[in-house]
């Protein structure tokens, strides 16, 4: 489990307008969801969210514990908390609003690793390409048991081999929730290779189409049009 803390601040103000001016302020408005309590509308400083946002976790925010710090004017209530959605702005890329779940350390929770492949695949070491068909993986666990990222070692991964969801074993204490036949990493022939054959192909009936019709433009002997 990696957790890190940020410090908040609760939202007196609602509405785009408020957003507006918060952002201008230097600060990035948010909301806290629990199961059974009301939302909590709080904001953060524009440059922690950037610095963790863009940091070491960046790969994987949607499974690291967010301990929030969230003061109210007096003393700051933390609260665990995973990152359900980041809104950015689709231009600057800046950090619009977040989306916080609250979680408590023994409770079952889902969420979603980041792949990461490890080791040297013999098959690449020969020419392949490792194609990546999974990018992340949908797991259940409790929340102190969830991993930072889900690890596959393609040490032994060949030319033309593959390692599916069924293949990734991450412990007792983690379920794994995809489709177990789905295709996770494999490795496959070079490019180069298929669009030479695909070329072959498509030059075969051109050949066969140009001796047709040359067979039909050309008269029988003795016979004049």
């Amino acid at each position: 489990m990696v957790e890190i803390a940020l410090k908040s601040e609760i939202r007196k103000e609602g509405g785009k307008k408020a957003a507006k001016r918060m952002r201008a302020d230097g600060r990035v408005p948010a909301i806290v969801y629990a199961k059974g309590i009301e939302p909590l509308p709080i904001s953060l400083d524009a440059k922690d969210v950037h610095s963790f946002v863009h940091g070491p976790h960046a790969g994987s925010l949607e499974s690291v514990i967010v301990r929030l710090e969230i003061g109210d004017g007096g003393e700051a209530s933390p609260r665990l908390t995973l990152i359900k959605e980041i809104q950015h702005d689709p231009i600057k890329q800046d950090v619009l609003h977040i989306d916080f779940h609250q979680v408590t350390l023994m409770e079952k929770i889902q969420a979603r690793l980041h792949l990461v492949t490890v080791g040297d695949s013999p098959g690449v070491s020969e020419g392949g390409i490792l194609e990546h068909a999974l990018r992340e993986l949908d797991v259940a666990c409790r929340a102190m048991d969830l991993p930072e990222e889900a690890r596959i070692d393609i040490s032994q991964l060949g030319l033309g081999d593959s390692i599916h969801v069924r293949d990734i074993d991450l412990g007792p204490k983690i379920e794994i929730l995809n489709d177990p036949n789905l295709s996770v990493v494999s490795v496959t022939a070079p490019r180069a290779e298929a669009v030479v054959v695909e070329e072959k192909e498509a030059e075969e009936p051109e050949v066969i189409a140009e001796k047709k019709a040359e067979e039909e433009e050309t008269p029988p002997a003795g016979k004049e049009e």
